[in-house]
């Protein structure tokens, strides 16, 4: 077993090479994980080019990584532990580099390392193994969410109707000049004062049903259904 790990020199980069030019398949599960103190001595470490070479240090700046004799390489703890418990979404948000095939290139380490932690692979790894390891549902904790998503956007909805029913019972223009001087858009905002889903709602940047033609389409489906039960009352 070699005592440090080599470095790779960068002209042995195939440039027909589709993989990513930092990592070289082994074809191998990683084994035999070490901790930070079985971490090679990077004063003892004999690398071609000085200062590339694998630093002890870098653990506890990122915790997540484990080095293998084996292969010598390091993966990341997190995202091995979701794979193996079949946790990814999906297959391809992994990231191979640090869950089956290894990484080597110290001369990128700490970019490349950075660049995993923001990875939305491990941060779906991260919340999934903490879960896992307590307990917790993840598909329940997200139906739940869903769910309450649901729950507020049909509250809303139904706010928004009403509304638009008050005012064309009334008679009441529902837009001014300006759409913050209409009445619907300022009867809603009263409204939302003392609902703090609805607030939440009227708000958000996007998808509000908020727009003249929504407020015209909504308008059409109550006319139409007026009229329905009018036909009803007179000929059933």
């Amino acid at each position: 077993m070699l005592s440090s790990l080599t470095y790779l020199s960068d002209t042995q980069d195939n440039d027909d090479q589709s993989m990513d030019p930092d990592v070289v398949n082994t074809g191998s599960q990683p084994s035999e994980l070490l901790t930070v103190t079985q971490f090679p001595d990077a004063s003892k470490s004999e690398s071609v080019v000085a200062g590339r070479k694998l630093q002890s240090s870098w653990k506890s700046k990122y915790p997540w990584i484990n080095y293998c004799s084996s292969t010598c390489k390091v993966f990341c703890e997190v995202c091995q532990k979701c794979d193996e418990l079949n946790l990814f979404t999906f297959s391809h948000r992994r990231d191979d580099a640090f869950t089956v095939i290894g990484y080597d290139n110290w001369k990128n380490a700490l970019a490349k390392f950075s660049k995993h932690e923001s990875s939305k692979s491990h941060q779906e790894a991260v919340l999934k193994v903490a879960n896992a390891t307590s307990g917790t549902n993840v598909a329940g904790q997200l139906s739940r969410s869903v769910d309450r998503e649901r729950d507020v956007a049909r509250s809303a909805l139904m706010c928004i109707v009403s509304t638009l029913h008050y005012l064309c019972k009334q008679g009441l223009a529902v837009r001014g000049h300006t759409e913050c001087t209409g009445n619907f858009e300022n009867l809603l905002k009263l409204r939302a004062a003392d609902s703090a889903s609805l607030k939440s709602w009227v708000d958000r940047s996007s998808y509000k049903w908020l727009s003249p033609a929504i407020q015209n389409e909504i308008i059409q489906d109550m006319a139409l259904s007026l009229l329905r039960s009018i036909i009803q009352a007179r000929y059933l």
